[in-house]
Formats: C-alpha cells, structure tokens, sequence
C-alpha cells in the first residue's frame, strides 16, 4: 500500500501533480482548452493490485488518461516551450548570471534558511535592479515594463552543426560582426525532451497497464499506435535560440541567415 501511495504524487507515469500543474497552468496561461482533462474518472479509476500495490489505472479510464498524455504534450510544446515563456526565463536567468559572475549573490551560495524564507519572485527581482550591475539591472527593468528578449533565430543544433558552427562561434562572430556588446546578443540551448519520462519515450507504451475490474484477465498495455503519435511530438531533439532586444532583432536574424546560408 506504501507504494500505492507513493505513486499517486510521483509515479512517472500517473501522479495527481501533472494532472494538478497541467489544470492550473493551462487557465493561467490562457491555453485553456489544453487542460481539459478528465482528473476525476482517473482518479476514480485508481487501482492498486496486491502482486505489488503499485498504481494501476482502470479500463474505463483508458481514454481520460491518453486524453490527459495528450493534454502534456500540448502544453510543452505550445506553453511551457513557447517563445516567449523561454525567452523571459532566459532574460531572468541572464541578469542572475551577470549578478553571480560579479559577486553580488555571493549570500546565496551558504545561505541561511531565513534568508530564504524571505527570498521569493519579487524580492529577487529587486536585488537585481539594486545589484550594481548595470546590465543585470536593465534586463530586470526591461522585463518589468514587459520588454522581453526576442527570439531572432530557432535552430536544431544538428542543423548549426552541418553548417560547421558551435553556438558558441557562432554568437561571438555575429556580436563582432554587428559591434554588439556580449549582453546584447545571448543564446540558449534547449533539450526538447520532456523533464518527466512517460510519454516522452520511445518505449512509454509500455508502461500503461489498465485494469479491468470485471475481467482481470484481460488487464493489459496500451498498444503501441494509440501512443506512437504522442511520442513522435515529443522527439528528443536540441534547439538554439539566439535571443536579442528589439532594437537588434532584425540586424541578428538577418546575421544568422547569412552565416549559415539560409537567406
């Protein structure tokens, strides 16, 4: 039973926190309608067998669950993976970079547990702009008044690889190239696999056992068609995003396409 519990809050192929995160983030977000999972007949559906007391989802659950994968997969590619959700996290991540490269946060690296308990989104945010770092505390300022990074390229990293480039290379040539200062012009490599590994793999149908109450004989798999298409979405794949202010973007996006022979 011990397991049984454990693996309502973490199982990686059923847990009430993905079907929580997916319902909030989805009405949060706007996305409403990539949320709209059936939480209820799935967890009225909840079984755990005596052979393990691990989870097992019933029959009658079937479509409410490939329903709820189908919901995960949406929501990482349309909200989680959008442009501009990366593009922001870059723009804090960045400013963080900047403070903790000049010693500024050098209180975080032993911190004391009331400092964090008094650390929370705002009062981090104020430190940037406070830091002394001018160029953390403009890409602070610039994301308060909604002035967030734009994407100028999107590109897998084997297609940077073929044109004979590291993003590294790559960014330095375009900053020289323009005499944009390193802040100016940033990348980010992002792995496209998602965090949690059930339906992101290749082999995820195999982990969906279904059971049927009224014939425990016939409790079995998902078949691998009902869930190929949702893992071809969810493809390991690497993207770079070059990422620049809106005074640069067309003069960058203009500078990738010419290096790698895209114009």
């Amino acid at each position: 039973m011990v397991s049984f519990m454990r693996d309502i809050v973490i199982s990686p192929v059923y847990n009430v926190d993905r079907m929580n995160y997916l319902v909030l983030d989805s009405a949060r977000s706007g996305a409403l309608e990539y949320g709209i999972i059936d939480a209820a007949r799935i967890i009225q559906n909840m079984y755990s067998l005596p052979n393990d007391w691990s989870l097992t989802i019933g029959i009658k659950a079937k479509d409410a669950t490939l329903r709820m994968l189908e919901a995960y997969v949406h929501m990482y590619r349309s909200v989680y993976l959008h442009k501009k959700a990366t593009a922001a996290d870059t723009q804090i991540a960045y400013a963080l970079k900047l403070a903790w490269d000049n010693g500024v946060l050098d209180d975080l690296k032993n911190p004391k547990t009331e400092n964090l308990l008094d650390m929370n989104d705002y009062t981090l945010l104020d430190r940037l702009v406070n830091c002394g770092v001018k160029e953390a505390a403009n890409f602070i300022e610039r994301y308060r008044r909604r002035d967030i990074l734009k994407v100028a390229a999107d590109i897998s990293l084997d297609q940077l690889t073929q044109a004979g480039y590291e993003p590294s290379i790559l960014i330095k040539e375009i900053r020289n190239d323009l005499s944009l200062e390193e802040h100016q012009v940033i990348y980010d490599i992002l792995n496209m696999k998602r965090p949690a590994p059930y339906p992101s793999e290749p082999t995820s149908w195999q982990h969906f056992m279904f059971y049927d109450d009224e014939r425990p004989e016939r409790t079995g798999k998902l078949e691998e068609w009902e869930v190929s298409y949702l893992v071809s979405l969810l493809k390991q794949t690497f993207r770079v995003r070059i990422y620049t202010f809106k005074e640069n973007e067309k003069r960058v996006k203009e500078a990738v396409l010419r290096k790698l022979n895209l114009g």
